[in-house]
Parts: structure tokens; sequence; C-alpha cells
């Protein structure tokens, strides 16, 4: 059976403009959260807590958020909860509290786990 010129053409009209818009639609999808560093940090913290030292996270995980704004990315839930809890490790109450409350405003199915967390936080200070 012989394939006319004009069918060739349609079927190659046809794949072209079909990876087009494989191609194009690929590009335009935005992430919907910059991970960046968090994940592979909340790992190490885990299995090597030597190479996860405080210091060491809340500049990663500082870091992640002044990429994420500048590329007008949001940050995924637990990032602001975690490095919360990093700050108030390392003594940095006040920084430690700003970041619970920014995830309880962004997250707000994270209340009842950060408002536990700052009820802990607040026995333990009570003489």
């Amino acid at each position: 059976m012989e394939s006319s010129p004009k069918l060739m053409k349609n079927i190659t009209l046809g794949l072209m403009v079909a990876g087009m818009f494989v191609v194009t639609g690929c590009e335009t999808t935005k992430p919907l959260y910059h991970w960046g560093s968090y994940p592979a940090l909340t790992y190490l913290q885990y299995t090597k807590p030597d190479k996860a030292t405080a210091e060491f996270q809340i500049e990663k995980l500082n870091e992640d958020l002044e990429k994420a704004a500048a590329k007008n990315l949001d940050v995924p839930p637990g990032l602001h909860a975690h490095l919360g809890y990093i700050y108030l490790q390392s003594g940095r109450i006040d920084e430690g509290m700003e970041h619970l409350q920014i995830e309880k405003r962004r997250f707000p199915e994270s209340a009842q786990m950060i408002d536990g967390m700052i009820e802990n936080l607040s026995r333990k200070e009570a003489p």
C-alpha cells in the first residue's frame, strides 16, 4: 500500500505539533515548592548527626529561604518548623519561635503540632 505525500506531510506535521506541546508543556511547569537542602539535611541529621550541626543546618536552611524568595517559590511544609526547632536547640528562642509561628501561619494544619512544641518549651522554661 502506497502512502500519499499529503498523508505523510500531515502525519509529520502532527508529530511536530505534538512534540512542541510536550516540550513547551514541560518548560512552563513551575515546581510547587523549593525544597533546596531540606530533605538532605533532615536525612543527614538522623544518619550522621555529627555532620548536621545546628549551625550548619541553620546556614543551609536560611540559604534555601533566600533562594526560594529570589525564585518567587514557596518552601515546603515543615521547613520553617524544622528551622525553628534547630534555633530552639541552639538557644536562639526568639528566632525559633518566629519560625514556628511562620510554619503555623503558612500551614494551618500544623497548628496542633506547633502549639504542642511551644507548650513543651514553656513547661521547660517555667520555674
